[in-house]
């Protein structure tokens, strides 16, 4: 049994004709369905895909349903007509190659338009990733992961079958799929389905018991659904926050701490805590390597004028180490010199001795 985050990715097709003759060539359900019927179902479908939308909260193992937009059809429709309207802007290469990706579109509209058409796993942690094009993309996100294990349903499930429960999002091309919602589409994919991988049917969305966290069980009962976070208030309160007071000198943590620096503007890093004789400023994030400018945010706490930790207390700089922890859902990271490395991953704190190991490893890199 794996728990599991799982969304729809819901997959429309370009806009306008600048944009279809960018990417006609490599309409992304083709990097999922390979040449149509090509496919033997009985056997395992091991392709991978680079570089797909997902949300910003997605981790290596949750659950993606490739969606067709209903709506592509009239998409690709308007653009038959526009581009037929300017047929005389485009020399007959270009014509034709348009033409062609847009007739190779219709034919897998008509069999995948407005249905779920295919499973996949993510593979690997989100990043984010600056579009380099000009013209605006009809997807728009710029966070993106490598999906794996992505195997074509023989009976793709239609719209009609699930929107009553759920309802996929226009204004996104995610739409996440939590709880009862996901076990009843689970349950219908499965139920038409006969070739589904084992992850699939292992993979269970249950939503962490946050009413049973204590500062007694916290380690026990958040390390397993971990990765499950979505908000980071969520991550700080019932992991983070359990956390600090163990692996600091002193119990005390400081919440929302204005540095000030001169000829800067008032910052706030999250936390502060007390190791070492020194304050240590700590940063907490879902995952690092989503975060746009993270190093220039850092920045703006080391070499701080003051720090203040609380209404009635203020710290002068030379007080604060001039290194910030940095916390996301998979490790513990160091910040100096203007480069970030992991120093521990939390996947090895189990149990009340690795908290007392990497208070250890804290306090010496502390006086390094």
């Amino acid at each position: 049994m794996n728990y599991v985050q799982a969304f729809i990715d819901n997959i429309s097709f370009p806009t306008t004709l600048e944009e279809l003759e960018i990417y006609g060539s490599r309409f992304n359900m083709e990097e999922i369905l390979g040449i149509m019927n090509e496919y033997d179902l009985e056997n395992d479908l091991k392709c991978e895909t680079e570089g797909w939308t997902v949300p910003r909260w997605a981790k290596i193992d949750d659950i993606v349903f490739f969606y067709h937009a209903k709506t592509a059809n009239s998409r690709i429709s308007r653009l038959v007509t526009e581009l037929n309207r300017n047929k005389d802007d485009y020399c007959e290469t270009d014509y034709w190659f348009m033409m062609n990706s847009l007739s190779r579109a219709k034919s897998i509209w008509s069999n995948y338009g407005g249905k779920i058409f295919a499973i996949g796993r993510v593979a690997g942690a989100p990043y984010s990733e600056e579009d380099y094009q000009e013209t605006k993309l009809h997807w728009s996100s710029n966070i993106y992961a490598a999906i794996d294990h992505i195997f074509v349903l023989e009976n793709p499930i239609d719209i009609s079958e699930f929107n009553d429960k759920i309802t996929v999002s226009r204004q996104s091309s995610i739409t996440s799929v939590v709880g009862e919602d996901f076990v009843y589409l689970k349950g219908l994919i499965i139920k038409k389905n006969k070739y589904v991988w084992d992850y699939f049917i292992q993979s269970v969305a249950q939503p962490l018991p946050l009413s049973k966290v204590t500062s007694e069980n916290w380690l026990s009962v958040t390390n397993p659904y971990r990765r499950s976070f979505f908000l980071e208030a969520q991550f700080r309160a019932y992991y983070v926050d359990h956390l600090l007071p163990l692996i600091g000198d002193r119990k005390k943590i400081y919440r929302e701490c204005v540095c000030m620096k001169q000829g800067c503007s008032l910052t706030r890093v999250d936390n502060v805590i007390h190791l070492q004789g020194k304050y240590f400023p700590v940063e907490v994030k879902l995952n690092v390597s989503i975060e746009r400018d993270l190093k220039d945010q850092l920045e703006q706490y080391l070499n701080v004028d003051s720090v203040s930790l609380a209404k009635d207390i203020t710290v002068i700089g030379k007080e604060m180490l001039n290194t910030i922890m940095v916390i996301d859902t998979e490790a513990i990271y160091l910040f100096k010199d203007n480069t970030l490395r992991p120093i521990y991953y939390l996947d090895n704190l189990q149990n009340a001795n690795d908290v007392n190991d990497l208070k250890k490893l804290l306090r010496k890199l502390a006086t390094g």
